[in-house]
């Protein structure tokens, strides 16, 4: 169980967001926004969890109600995802995807958090569980793909909610394991801003964030003004994560080999190139 339930939560998680997240961009320009609506909308999910994910995390820590905050998540994505195909107006799809962000924000965090907890001392191989969504998103982004081709944009929404909802009852079978008392003084983002070792590797993050997430985001309408329909733009995706496979499968050794600031920055390097 400590293998098989974290498994199937990063294939199901990482198969929604495939389903739907690299075609975001395509809906927006359906709805006829311009560049400069559809910048926003694409660079404020980053920001939003720059807040929400901490306070959500926070909050379960605090109240000890981790499965809960993680539910409370899914459940507002999965109904912010059935109206979005709905709204029309700049200011209420802008609405809708800001609350998606802030509840979604923690979701992330908590499964990783519950699946380190769970694999004890086996944490060094978190990297062959986590190609479970390696797996989730390769082969959904290409199904998608060829929905998408096939009916349109509105199915890839209610596709992430039906796949969302399966995972709902998955989340619930994480382990936290036991918390000690919740300080307040203690694990602040101002505490942690005064260590300079960590304002570097944020600094580090925000930008490799910054410049994997632009190409992400429009790497869906490039390829279509290339001429690739929903099928070729899904094939696309599932090429890209197919290099994830070695990184997570020998993860373990690559850590022992390079260490973990070795492979931050060789991950830095080689995404500029």
């Amino acid at each position: 169980m400590k293998k098989i339930v974290p498994f199937s939560f990063y294939f199901l998680y990482f198969a929604a967001f495939a389903s739907l997240l690299p075609f975001f961009v395509l809906f927006y320009q359906s709805l006829g926004f311009s560049g400069a609506q559809i910048g926003l909308l694409t660079g404020i999910p980053p920001l939003i969890t720059l807040v929400g994910a901490p306070f959500g995390t926070g909050l379960a820590d605090r109240t000890r109600r981790h499965k809960l905050i993680m539910g409370l998540g899914l459940v507002v994505a999965i109904a912010v995802m059935l109206i979005l195909p709905r709204a029309s107006s700049f200011v209420l799809v802008f609405a809708l995807i800001v609350l998606f962000n802030f509840f979604m924000s923690p979701v992330g965090s908590l499964s990783d958090s519950a699946t380190m907890t769970m694999l004890g001392d086996e944490r060094a191989m978190y990297g062959r569980v986590r190609m479970g969504g390696t797996f989730g998103w390769g082969i959904f982004a290409q199904i998608a793909g060829f929905l998408l081709a096939l009916y349109g944009l509105d199915i890839l929404f209610y596709m992430f909610s039906g796949i969302m909802l399966v995972n709902l009852f998955i989340a619930q079978k994480f382990s936290f394991g036991a918390h000690p008392e919740h300080d307040p003084k203690s694990g602040t983002v101002w505490m942690l801003l005064k260590n300079r070792r960590w304002i570097v590797f944020l600094l580090s993050a925000f930008l490799g964030g910054v410049g994997t997430f632009s190409v992400a985001a429009y790497l869906s309408p490039y390829l279509q003004e290339l001429g690739a329909d929903g099928r070729q733009i899904g094939f696309a995706f599932l090429v890209a994560t197919l290099t994830e496979l070695p990184a997570f499968y020998f993860g373990n050794l690559l850590v022992k080999r390079f260490s973990a600031y070795g492979l931050f920055v060789i991950s830095l390097v080689l995404l500029g190139v």
